[in-house]
């Protein structure tokens, strides 16, 4: 039988896409994006900043608690909570996930990632992200206004460490984000001037949206189960891929290909999908 990816997974492949590997796996900043998120909600519905203060005391002033346990309790609390607060968490989940699939969201939450405070818990605000400059194309005096601020950007970063904040470190952190305003400025110009969206780049998101919409109505209709090996083979999908070339649907042809793509397989051979299995 057809087995549909797991909400867990479907979020696990987004982050792997949108953040790569490295934060996908960051604990610290998996927690504490949880944690925003679920003071979001509360103070969405009523909860005060004095009582999240209350409960935060509460909470650190007892033994830390088993993970696993406490999923189960968030998980409990959580559906508990959208009883009557008139919400179905469900169907908001897959409604944020599609919403933060889209490419211009992944672009923003990308570039508020990017504008993270240096080791802080706390979200980047989106603005002066930390987009590569083209340093080829860099005039030499902005050359060596980028140089001065990397320099200075380590030797800022080598004096704050890894330890909790101070108030002696705020002028450092005060002109580590001038700065970083600094390069922003620089990089805006810089881009204004040399970069352009590639017409390859803007075809293939608008087929990407376009091969989404079909997926998406296919599963409207119960087709779903290709990421399942045992139930659905490499062979069966070749097949499938060969006969929409015939028929002319380049959508359809585009997700079969992905499909095989993702699960790390070949378009079998014409004699193979003759042969059959």
């Amino acid at each position: 039988m057809s087995v549909a990816l797991s909400f867990q997974m479907r979020v696990h492949k987004w982050m792997l896409a949108c953040f790569g590997a490295e934060v996908t796996a960051d604990i610290p900043e998996r927690s504490h994006r949880f944690l925003e998120e679920a003071l979001e909600l509360t103070q969405s519905i009523g909860c005060t900043r004095k009582e999240a203060h209350q409960l935060v005391d509460y909470v650190f002033d007892r033994p830390a608690g088993n993970p696993a346990q406490e999923v189960g309790g968030v998980m409990l609390t959580l559906a508990a909570l959208c009883d009557p607060a008139g919400l179905d968490m469900r169907v908001d989940s897959e409604k944020e996930l599609i919403r933060v699939n889209q490419p211009d969201v992944i672009a923003k939450i990308r570039l508020k990632q990017q504008t993270k405070p240096h080791r802080s818990p706390l979200p980047g605000t989106g603005e002066g992200a930390e987009t590569p400059l083209p340093t080829s194309q860099l005039t030499d005096w902005e050359a060596g206004e980028v140089a001065k601020i990397e320099a200075r950007f380590a030797e800022i970063n080598a004096v704050l460490g890894d330890g909790p904040r101070e108030d002696w470190m705020r002028p450092l952190e005060e002109e580590f984000a001038f700065l970083r305003g600094r390069l922003s400025i620089l990089r805006t110009e810089t881009l204004q001037r040399h970069v352009e969206v590639h017409p390859d780049n803007l075809a293939v998101d608008r087929f990407a949206s376009a091969m989404k919409a079909k997926l998406a109505q296919k599963r409207d209709e119960g087709r779903n189960g290709w990421d399942d090996k045992d139930d659905c083979s490499q062979l069966f999908l070749s097949t499938l891929l060969r006969e929409h070339v015939e028929k002319g649907e380049p959508l359809d042809v585009g997700n079969f290909a992905m499909m095989l793509h993702q699960r790390g397989e070949r378009i079998a051979s014409l004699l193979e999908t003759l042969q059959g299995e």
